[in-house]
């Protein structure tokens, strides 16, 4: 009877220790999920910006449209935006070519909202300089690092951009005098590595490939592929580039300016703009600019400046008012 006694007792104590022990916090529900949650609502996100997407399209009527080129051999397609409204055929200035950030999902993409403050703002401010603008999504499909950027493949990109900006003036209502270009963010680490491509009458050693020439079919709604016109006259020249938010040409040579050593090469970076970044935990965005605006005026573009924007961020810049701010800089549209 003692014995059982003493049993009893320990099996009471070990129940009162159990009940005191803390019970494990529940596992959060993405983890028991495996992250299918995640996958399916980052899906929902992106056919939902798709639709609307389409939606804008429908309701454009030219104003915001949006087109489909691809480039042979390996097809990829190109989207882009074009804002024109009110300019005629023969009308007067250039256009200005934005590339956004990178992004993740088309939601969190500006160019993936046509009719949203910025787009609207960028085109206003380009309309005002008697310029059309025409927005470009990166041509990449794979997600890497950062997501869908100009900037992992900017060899390949820069190639690509080259081949649609001979084929632009068939896009817009009129031939464009000359193209200014803009990147924010991963758009202007394309451009500070790639200037080089993007200049039609060259200015250093390998900045056009022949096998771009001549490589872009239409492809949009209600057209035959076939009969894509093709560019006629010269190329249309480089009026400036505009780097918001980075602009490092990394490894990529600083080409000899030759004959454009005074184009306007205009960095801008805010003074709040160290942009941690996790997909590039050691990129700051100021350090981008200095180096890019720094490689550029040594190699002798007396055209390249930086600018510091007070109380900016990464995300908050006021992008229609730094183009303003550029293309009367560089003193047209």
């Amino acid at each position: 009877m003692r014995g059982l006694g003493r049993a009893g007792r320990s099996r009471g104590r070990r129940r009162a220790r159990s009940a005191r022990r803390p019970r494990p916090a529940p596992l959060p529900l993405s983890r028991l999920l495996g992250g299918a949650l995640t996958r399916l609502l980052g899906g929902a996100l992106t056919r939902l910006a798709e639709r609307r997407a389409r939606r804008e399209e429908s309701r454009s009527a030219g104003d915001a449209g949006r087109s489909l080129y691809r480039l042979h051999p390996d097809g990829r397609g190109v989207r882009y935006h074009v804002y024109a409204g009110g300019l005629r055929r023969g009308g007067p200035g250039g256009v200005v070519v934005y590339l956004d950030g990178d992004y993740w999902l088309p939601a969190l993409s500006r160019f993936h909202r046509p009719r949203g403050r910025t787009m609207r703002g960028l085109a206003a401010t380009a309309a005002e300089h008697g310029a059309a603008l025409v927005a470009v999504d990166t041509p990449d499909r794979a997600v890497g690092v950062g997501g869908l950027t100009w900037w992992v493949r900017h060899r390949e990109n820069a190639r690509w951009l080259r081949g649609f900006l001979d084929v632009l003036p068939t896009l817009l209502p009129f031939r464009p005098r000359h193209i200014w270009v803009m990147g924010y963010s991963g758009g202007a680490e394309l451009l500070a590595a790639e200037l080089r491509r993007l200049l039609p009458s060259g200015a250093g050693p390998g900045e056009t490939d022949p096998a771009d020439a001549g490589a872009w079919e239409t492809v949009s709604a209600g057209a035959d592929p076939g009969e894509a016109e093709p560019a006629e006259g010269p190329a249309v020249p480089l009026a400036g580039a505009v780097m918001v938010g980075g602009g490092d040409p990394g490894n990529a040579p600083v080409p000899p300016p030759g004959e454009h050593a005074g184009l306007p090469l205009l960095w801008w970076i805010g003074d709040r703009d160290g942009s941690p970044d996790p997909p590039r935990p050691l990129w700051s965005a100021a350090r981008a600019a200095q180096r890019g605006a720094t490689a550029y005026r040594a190699a002798g573009w007396t055209g390249a400046s930086l600018r510091v924007v007070p109380g900016t961020g990464h995300r908050s810049y006021d992008l229609p008012a730094v183009l303003r701010a550029s293309l009367a800089r560089g003193g047209r549209g």
